[in-house]
């Protein structure tokens, strides 16, 4: 049996990735480059997101989008505040696998 966080990795992460580049890039207005700095992805990755050849594997109900949709302004906040850190990334993470898994 996979651990929880093994499944949310393999399974959901890069639906939710590319709901977040989404998010980022449509409605915040964060090039690709910072998109890619802040996601620790290279540039290449988030044009494949947002042109749908990477991420839409699986399905998200539509709870879990309107986590992403808050979860990614608060992190666009953070990040233009100067307050981001790959630690904020992971608990975005956690939060949504949590959220995924328990369903």
């Amino acid at each position: 049996m996979e651990p929880p966080c093994e499944i949310f990795a393999k399974k959901y992460m890069p639906s939710v990735r590319a709901h977040i580049v989404w998010e980022l890039y449509n409605i915040h207005e964060l090039t690709q480059n910072e998109i890619s700095k802040i996601l620790g992805i290279t540039q290449p990755a988030v044009s494949q997101y947002l042109s749908g050849i990477r991420g839409s594997s699986a399905e998200l109900p539509e709870d879990v989008l309107n986590l992403i949709k808050i979860q990614t302004r608060n992190l666009c906040e953070m990040y233009k505040k100067g307050k981001f850190s790959k630690k904020t990334l992971n608990k975005i993470y956690c939060t949504l696998c949590r959220n995924i898994i328990t369903q």
